[in-house]
């Protein structure tokens, strides 16, 4: 294992304005810059400078129509390749699903994304749970959550075996011979399974990291054991510090049944933040935001990602009784926080309940202050055995997103949390984590 210089691992999460849903309508925020290509090519560049580790885009196959909204335009792959042409050293991780695409259309842009990028690729492997995702697909009922797990095992297993069709000394492009590739090294997959039958071999080369970086994201039982046995990197909102502890010790755990280290599998945690060059600037900001704030916005976005509708004509009733998150078909780990945030919290109302999430969903971590406040809570659940890197979410990504650059990630440094941007070397993906390689000859 190629040892990183960073003892906390930072990925940087890029959203069309920012986490907050009322980014866009912030001072902070030129209009002109969301969903800008350029300025997203230049955020990249800056993160890059900046020593970050990688850029993450989540996705979603479905939107709301809320005027208030701010939706990404651009879909991961797409996006991830422009920002490959401008980078040089920075991971980038995208989204996409395994419930609604195709292993061996997956394994060609993951394939060639690796190339393109030199290594610096990571796949967050979604399972999703969005109704309308579905209906976006031509379904009238979303995957069973049972049923969107097998399809993921074996979807893991068919794309590793399209990754390794070549050997990694399969192109030769030996001019005198005229043999520019080995056929004895590509192999054909011939996959056969309940999901998915695949002749292949795949129609390009091994990825330069073997495997892209595998991400996963999902806190249930079913989620655990998918990240234990194929993830190197998991993203997690839990939602405390203890809560943190138990879902790191229980993962490392788990992937001693698949006969992986426990050191082979980095832990994510996702915070929110919002810093400032001072704590008073970072909470006036904060103040202005929730002013911003449509609680109907709020509830919008949490119907379309947890299935639960509370966008009622009277927000100010009691907040009705919650589905079951052992019976939802949807993100069961979306709808356990928001349990936990009405026992914990106990709003009054459903009005309440929307400016107690935040502006966001309420189950993700969030941080406002200075670099000094925010660092703090990094190196307090980094030493706690909590996490192994944080993934991190700027409340307001344009205007925003500087203060990490220029003074959060030198207060790390400072700490001896991360090392100088200068210092750090160029590689794969995997070897900026500290990460095995994990293919087959």
């Amino acid at each position: 294992m190629t040892g990183s210089a960073n003892r906390l691992a930072l990925n940087l999460s890029i959203k069309a304005a920012g986490n907050h849903p009322a980014a866009w309508r912030h001072s902070w925020t030129d209009g002109a810059d969301v969903n800008n290509i350029d300025a997203l090519l230049a955020l990249a560049t800056r993160a890059d400078e900046a020593g970050v580790d990688a850029l993450f885009l989540a996705d979603k196959l479905a939107i709301s129509t809320d005027r208030a909204t701010a939706p990404m335009v651009y879909e991961p792959v797409s996006l991830l390749g422009a920002m490959a042409a401008v980078t040089r050293r920075i991971g980038l991780i995208g989204s996409i699903s395994t419930t609604f695409s195709h292993p061996f259309t997956v394994a060609r842009q993951t394939a060639s994304l690796d190339h393109i990028s030199g290594g610096r690729l990571g796949w967050n492997i979604v399972t999703t749970g969005v109704q309308a995702a579905a209906r976006n697909y031509g379904l009238a009922e979303l995957p069973t959550h049972a049923g969107r797990y097998q399809r993921a095992h074996e979807f893991l297993a068919a794309i590793t075996a399209l990754w390794e069709s070549w050997g990694v000394d399969a192109v030769l492009c030996d001019a005198a011979s005229g043999t520019f590739v080995d056929p004895d090294a590509i192999r054909p997959v011939d996959h056969a399974g309940e999901e998915f039958t695949i002749a292949g071999p795949l129609n390009s080369p091994r990825p330069p990291q073997g495997w892209p970086v595998l991400v996963q994201a999902g806190g249930s039982p079913s989620g655990r054991d998918l990240a234990a046995r194929w993830a190197d990197s998991v993203y997690t909102v839990a939602g405390d510090i203890d809560d943190a502890r138990e879902f790191y010790r229980d993962v490392k755990s788990r992937a001693a049944h698949y006969h992986r280290a426990p050191e082979s599998i980095r832990i994510m945690t996702g915070f929110r933040v919002l810093v400032a060059k001072t704590s008073e600037a970072a909470r006036q900001a904060d103040t202005e935001l929730a002013a911003l704030a449509d609680p109907r916005q709020v509830l919008r976005q949490l119907a379309l990602i947890s299935s639960v509708n509370l966008d009622v004509e009277d927000l100010d009733q009691p907040v009705p009784p919650l589905p079951d998150p052992a019976e939802s078909e949807g993100y069961r780990t979306h709808l356990e926080a928001l349990h936990n945030l009405v026992r914990t919290r106990q709003p009054g109302s459903i009005r309440e309940l929307a400016q107690q999430l935040d502006g966001g969903f309420g189950w993700d971590n969030r941080l406002v202050g200075d670099a000094a406040e925010v660092a703090d809570v990094f190196e307090e659940w980094l030493e706690a055995g909590a996490t192994d890197g944080i993934n991190l979410g700027t409340e307001i990504l344009h205007g925003g997103a500087e203060a990490v650059f220029t003074e959060l990630i030198p207060e790390l440094e400072r700490r001896g949390l991360r090392a100088q941007a200068a210092d750090q070397s160029d590689g794969t993906l995997r070897e900026r984590y500290g990460l095995p390689r994990r293919d087959r000859p």
